[in-house]
């Protein structure tokens, strides 16, 4: 299902970017060092997202500490593996358990509406995006790619655990309604 705003002039944000966007804003600290390793040592980690054994490429993949540590996330390539980041820039994760989300949006302009092209008609761009907010009409809609219930904490049965001292791999084998209903 396209998920869009109420009336808004935007798109409502889905479960799992609000969960990235506050730990984003409560942990990841932009501009620490990894040799610094502060405020915690991070060790070396990438996840693997699969959905029925086919790599998932620009999956959001978002480990929530389950004891009190640090957040990590990641965005998964075209094989399907992302490096995490903690503090920096693929710095891995912080050794602890982890609960897992997964998501991987689809986003395309809203048929309904006609926009100009701002290069070429500024007004007119202007005009159609105020009529499209006032009707309630989002510029963009977005659509889950992946089962919904990997998309947030509560529903997800995703667990990882990073370990010290060794490079770290989380494999996500994420399976499809319609996967599940064969078995």
């Amino acid at each position: 299902a396209w998920i869009h705003g109420a009336g808004l002039g935007f798109d409502v944000a889905t479960a799992g970017e609000i969960a990235i966007a506050l730990a984003g804003a409560m942990g990841l600290t932009v501009g620490c060092a990894r040799a610094k390793r502060w405020p915690q040592p991070t060790e070396p980690a990438t996840a693997l997202v699969q959905l029925d054994g086919k790599p998932v490429a620009g999956a959001v993949v978002l480990l929530g500490p389950i004891d009190g540590s640090h957040a990590s996330r990641g965005k998964t390539g075209p094989d399907g593996l992302a490096t995490l980041t903690t503090f920096a820039q693929g710095d891995g994760a912080v050794a602890g358990r982890y609960r897992v989300l997964v998501s991987c949006e689809e986003e395309q302009l809203n048929p309904k509406l006609t926009i100009p092209d701002f290069r070429t008609d500024l007004e007119g761009f202007r005009a159609a995006m105020e009529a499209a907010a006032t009707a309630g009409q989002p510029l963009y809609l977005r659509r889950q790619l992946l089962p919904v219930q990997y998309v947030s904490f509560e529903t997800s049965d995703l667990k990882a655990e990073i370990r010290a001292g060794v490079t770290n791999q989380v494999v996500l084998n994420l399976v499809s309604a319609a996967a599940a209903k064969a078995d």
